[in-house]
């Protein structure tokens, strides 16, 4: 195939793909908004809450004024303060984001061992403590991108030694760190899960009183919570891989003056836009990852229909 098509296919990709991951992941993170609103004193929920509203805030940071600039043209490139902003805040909220899930990873391993003195992590006040420690982090580390961010040319984006540094900033912080903790803490807490498997499975046939039937309840939802932490991961791992690779590879090139072909900048580009909508499809998954892993937030979210339907069409 001729490398000319792949401007095309990339910008129909974005188009298409860009508006329909918006419209799901607005839908699916709101459901979970709604759903996690009444779990908020479980430290898990809490993160997948509150990330769940970061993530929508950031699809509409980000999304939108792409697909305005396929038909319109860049809206960065017209006011150098929004050009420096919006970099900006689609970083930190997505890191914030993004960090908040590698926090639920570590909460569910918590949990699941056997050292009670890290339980104080999870207890929900300091849960609170840390997301806001969290929060104002990614908001102080990324500074430097009002900094390094300005309009060359036509264009968006940082340039020269600014572009390298922030590449690597982003395949470190956006790319290997997150990979490399969920996994860590996603195998740690799978392999817990396997070795206490029947403390948070119910195992007397004897009948049972009120308080054992809520015990249970909690440790059946507490156990689907592990298991949407895990399927999180897997689809984070998935989706995110190939976007620091193909940083660091335009970042090497571009540090040793390489000098590309136009096919070569055409595939690169097109490899680009692939890892953006995977990246994008990590954020707006999550509601859909849950249907799929947790049978109680699906009761859950029929409930939330048939409550609407009584209250809204009857």
């Amino acid at each position: 195939m001729s490398t000319s098509l792949l401007p095309v296919i990339q910008t129909e990709l974005n188009r298409y793909g860009l508006s329909m991951i918006f419209i799901l992941g607005i839908i699916g993170n709101s459901f979970i908004i709604i759903l996690f609103r009444k779990y908020r004193q479980n430290s898990c929920s809490m993160y997948f809450f509150w990330a769940s509203i970061i993530n929508n805030l950031y699809l509409l940071f980000a999304i939108p004024p792409t697909l305005y600039s396929i038909n319109y043209g860049d809206l960065n490139s017209r006011s150098l303060i929004y050009c420096k902003l919006r970099f900006y805040l689609t970083n930190t909220l997505g890191q914030s984001a993004r960090y908040f899930t590698i926090l639920a990873c570590i909460d569910r391993f918590i949990l699941t061992t056997m050292n009670v003195r890290f339980q104080i992590f999870i207890q929900p006040t300091n849960v609170r403590y840390i997301m806001c420690i969290i929060f104002l982090f990614w908001h102080i580390f990324p500074i430097h991108i009002l900094f390094s961010t300005t309009i060359n040319n036509g264009r968006c984006n940082q340039f020269g030694l600014y572009y390298i540094l922030h590449n690597i900033y982003l395949i470190i912080f956006v790319g290997f760190i997150p990979i490399i903790l969920m996994s860590i803490f996603g195998y740690l807490t799978y392999r817990n899960v396997k070795q206490l498997q029947l403390r948070i499975h119910p195992i007397s046939n004897h009948p049972i009183d009120d308080n054992q039937r809520e015990s249970i309840i909690i440790r059946n939802r507490e156990r689907e919570l592990f298991y949407m932490v895990l399927g999180e991961v897997f689809i984070h791992v998935i989706t995110i891989l190939l976007y620091p690779f193909i940083l660091l590879e335009i970042s090497i090139t571009t540090y040793m003056n390489v000098v590309k072909t136009i096919d070569r900048i055409r595939i690169e580009n097109f490899i680009v836009t692939i890892a953006t909508l995977m990246f994008f499809i990590n954020i707006g998954s999550r509601y859909y990852i849950f249907f799929v892993m947790s049978k109680t937030f699906r009761k859950d979210f029929k409930k939330l229909l048939k409550l609407f339907y009584n209250r809204v069409i009857r």
